[in-house]
């Protein structure tokens, strides 16, 4: 999930419409009723794309224009596939709405402290961020980690498709106004 955060002072925190769902390329399978033991196949504990594309079960889909093929989709992608399955999609995302907003509001005094010591001017900066949640197989979300330089490389048409928009309207709501607007913008 890509968040941006456009203010410390007071704190605003933007969560993306859209983003990225990887799926292993092997199951994860508990070997035992004990759950002491599990699976040690790499594949089927990381989604990571560079490790995932060496192995047999790897599969990018057949059509570039759905995002609900293969190993990599769109958030949308899984949030109607959920919904099909008669999953309470809004209260999930709800869930994971409150992982991102409780993990940046911990976070929020260091980040303060730093605004205040290195930032001159409250409108001169932004950070984007990229959320890495585990759906458990009851649909709780667990925070795996957060990306201060989130991958903008596109492997895929879903890549591009949702990177490239999502960077465009980053820019937006920065305020960045490419050259040609400003100019057109200051014409009477």
């Amino acid at each position: 999930m890509y968040v941006a955060i456009t203010s410390i002072d007071p704190l605003r925190i933007y969560i993306y419409k859209e983003g990225l769902v990887r799926f292993a390329t092997e199951p994860y399978k508990c070997l035992n009723t004990k759950r002491t033991s599990f699976s040690n196949s790499k594949f089927a504990h990381l989604t990571n794309y560079s490790l995932n594309k060496k192995n047999e079960g790897f599969s990018e889909g057949e059509d570039p224009e759905r995002d609900d093929q293969g190993l990599k989709w769109s958030l949308s992608a899984l949030k109607k596939h959920l919904a099909e399955k008669n999953v309470n999609v809004d209260h999930v995302f709800s869930e994971i709405e409150s992982i991102v907003i409780k993990t940046i509001i911990s976070a929020e005094p260091k980040m303060l402290e730093a605004f205040k010591k290195f930032v001159p001017y409250r409108t001169n900066c932004f950070e984007l961020l990229g959320f890495d949640v585990l759906l458990d197989s009851k649909l709780k979300p667990w925070l795996l980690e957060v990306n201060l330089a989130p991958s903008l490389t596109c492997d895929t048409a879903v890549d591009h498709k949702i990177k490239s928009k999502m960077v465009a309207d980053l820019f937006t709501l920065a305020g960045m106004i490419p050259d040609e607007k400003q100019t057109l913008a200051a014409d009477p």
